[in-house]
């Protein structure tokens, strides 16, 4: 196909069915090594070694999209990934000072992650930009849970408490709240299983899982690391009322909660009312190539093509048609389907 006045052409590729299983169209598009080392080129390859002078190939169209979705699952995994950590580093570096306070949830993350993942994979989930996310998810999850049990139980062992009876009191004061919590958040990441689109229910599947077992990994873990690891309590004070007493910004907090309570709800109630306008303004938009920002080489050839062709999608239409066991019924009917289809 050729634009009017002849300073763009576009050429279909078709690639070969993959019958029985998908297209694999990192090959298709970067190329492959074959078993005895010959190197083949791939489309994107050979769109490079093409573009001379004045003359620029570009690529876009279906396989183009999956495999851009792909790259950007993997390049979030190793740039966001490292990111979510090195400040989760730095959060509980700030709240707890102990070595014990880092070593331990970073523990319980990895684990958590590790067995998520591979009971995701185990259930048929696989890695895209969806379920590339549940790393991330499980870390605030997991943090949460162990920073509940690390607070309980730092607090009475550093007001002289000992160590087996202040994780005892902190397993057993967070048990049913951190339980509740991840029950009812691994139920609301449950209810995307059933989601038409498949990423979407895959997410769901591997980040309710992997709330249940952060939560697991939390007593089974964290609790026997605090039990052996040797943690020193900052300071022994003999105080008897360490499990009642709260500390005086919480007492200050409470007060003057209760002192302008009536202001407080009435801000929160009007937030709220705002907020459901800003969300009724959201615009849904399932157009995959706004996935990705402007600059994308994808978006770029893909708005070239519609700019000087008028379009870069394709409608393809699957006619099947069901064989009759007398021969003269399928020739009489299959013609007249496809002269129906010519005229579509």
């Amino acid at each position: 196909m050729v634009n009017k006045d002849g300073t763009v052409a576009l050429v279909f590729a078709t690639i070969k069915p993959a019958i029985g299983g998908s297209p694999d169209y990192e090959s298709f598009l970067n190329g492959q090594t074959t078993p005895d080392g010959k190197r083949i080129d791939g489309v994107r390859d050979l769109a490079r070694t093409f573009t001379k002078g004045d003359h620029k190939i570009m690529t876009t169209g279906g396989p183009e999209i999956s495999q851009s979705f792909k790259e950007a699952a993997d390049v979030d995994i190793k740039g966001i990934l490292p990111w979510v950590l090195g400040l989760t580093f730095v959060l509980l570096f700030a709240l707890f000072r102990r070595l014990s306070g880092l070593l331990i949830p970073f523990a319980v993350i990895i684990a958590s992650i590790m067995a998520s993942m591979g009971v995701g994979g185990w259930f048929g989930c696989s890695i895209n930009n969806m379920t590339a996310m549940v790393p991330q998810v499980l870390i605030a999850i997991v943090v949460a849970d162990v920073v509940h049990i690390l607070v309980s139980f730092y607090r009475p062992y550093d007001q002289g408490m000992s160590k087996l009876e202040a994780l005892t009191y902190a397993l057993d004061k967070n048990y049913v709240p951190t339980l509740l919590t991840s029950a009812s958040t691994a139920i609301g990441f449950f209810s995307f299983s059933q989601a038409q689109i498949v990423p979407i229910g895959q997410l769901g599947i591997m980040a309710g899982i992997g709330t249940l077992i952060a939560w697991l990994f939390t007593y089974l873990i964290a609790g026997p690391l605090i039990r052996i690891c040797p943690i020193k309590a900052k300071q022994k004070t003999a105080n008897a009322e360490y499990v009642t007493t709260s500390s005086e910004f919480s007492n200050k907090a409470a007060l003057w909660l209760e002192t302008n309570r009536k202001w407080v709800l009435g801000v929160c109630g009007v937030a709220l009312v705002m907020t459901f306008g800003v969300a009724s303004k959201t615009k849904v938009n399932s157009d995959p190539y706004m996935y990705f920002p402007k600059d994308h080489q994808m978006n770029i050839a893909t708005t070239f093509l519609e700019d000087k062709l008028g379009g870069a999608t394709t409608i393809e239409i699957v006619q099947s048609i069901i064989f009759s066991a007398v021969a003269q019924v399928h020739h009489t009917i299959a013609p007249k389907i496809f002269r129906s289809l010519r005229k579509i």
